[in-house]
């Protein structure tokens, strides 16, 4: 029944078609950004789980 449906709607494989290239476009996007990043900076990204610039106590500083 739901098969018949999709079949009787004339162009809906563009629809297909539309998804695919849209998929496409953004991982294109960001393959060609990661490839074009610049150094430094993805120096900074990866450091940044490691910093500590907050000079509050962290959460488990505060539990007793």
């Amino acid at each position: 029944m739901y098969k018949d449906v999709l079949r009787d709607i004339s162009g809906v494989e563009i629809f297909a078609v539309i998804g695919l290239l849209l998929f496409i476009a953004v991982f294109l996007a960001f393959a060609a950004y990661s490839v074009f990043i610049k150094k430094p900076l993805v120096e900074h990204l990866e450091s940044l789980p490691l910093e500590n610039d907050d000079p509050s106590p962290s959460f488990t500083e505060n539990r007793r």
